[in-house]
């Protein structure tokens, strides 16, 4: 069982494409270590076939960190690639024959999750949402015949998956609901989000169209274009009427020259012109 898992692991190693841009080495030995920490924490659960296949995600994330980047840690990734071989060979001695299958699907849905999050990362959201689903199936798939304490085991990569999925999710709704909304005409014109009116698109005098006195003045908005300037309103600027306004004026115009003597008046242009016409005569 240890050869069938070491050759399987050698199999299995990752190669990177020519022109494929390589990782931080110090994210992708956080990715080791977790990986190798999630194999411990189900190995102490009796979860063997699932934390032979953390550990060989370990082991291969570690061999592509030391073949893309030698000169990271060299010493430590050195270490560690030794003791996860150890702790493989271990693993492997404890697997009954019929966990393979189990250890194969449980790498399925670990390749998956790795491939969403790379996606994810790299603002492929919707790429990303969709390989996470079926990783989410993968999982569903592989726990659908298994008894409780297998589905407790590997709760946390469940949540992991699902909030994954809520995330990218909120992102993609957000996305659409941002975009802008094109404005169309009824004449199948796109005036996108700024209409400019035409003269063709105000309305007619014949449409029946009411001025509102809320734009425009009392005396302007009583205007009839047929009138005259000076005959457009028959009230001053506060409603009242010019008639009444005008013998008013006059009532106090006299009352006041009763009292003062003379009241003197600015002339107009007209009474000007008469005046000087006269003195020149």
């Amino acid at each position: 069982m240890v050869e069938t898992a070491l050759a399987l692991l050698l199999s299995a190693l990752p190669v990177c494409a020519a022109g494929e841009e390589k990782e931080d080495p110090a994210a992708r030995w956080v990715s080791v270590y977790g990986w190798n920490q999630t194999g411990d924490r189900l190995a102490a659960a009796g979860q063997w076939a699932l934390a032979m296949g953390s550990y060989i995600e370990s082991f291969q994330q570690i061999q592509t960190l030391a073949e893309e980047h030698p000169s990271y840690e060299p010493e430590l990734i050195a270490y560690r690639r030794s003791r996860l071989e150890e702790t493989i060979s271990a693993t492997g001695e404890r697997l009954s024959s019929d966990e393979h299958e189990t250890m194969m699907k449980y790498l399925d849905f670990i390749e998956s999750l790795e491939l969403g999050l790379q996606q994810r990362f790299s603002n492929q959201y919707e790429e990303s949402l969709s390989t996470l689903d079926l990783t989410e199936s993968l999982l569903d798939d592989l726990i659908r015949k298994k008894p409780p304490e297998f589905r407790e085991a590997i709760s946390s990569q469940y949540t992991r998956v699902e909030e994954n999925i809520e995330w990218l999710s909120a992102q993609i709704d957000y996305k659409a609901a941002s975009r802008r909304q094109t404005i169309a005409s009824g004449d199948a014109r796109d005036w996108g989000t700024t209409r400019f009116v035409g003269a063709e698109d105000l309305p007619l005098a014949s449409d029946g169209g009411v001025v509102s006195g809320e734009l425009f003045p009392v005396s302007l908005a009583s205007m009839d274009a047929g009138r005259a300037p000076e005959e457009a309103s028959d009230t001053d600027g506060s409603g009242t009427p010019v008639s009444e306004v005008t013998e008013r004026n006059s009532a106090d115009g006299r009352a006041a020259a009763g009292s003062a003597g003379a009241v003197r008046f600015r002339m107009n242009s007209q009474q000007k012109l008469d005046e000087a016409g006269a003195a020149s005569r």
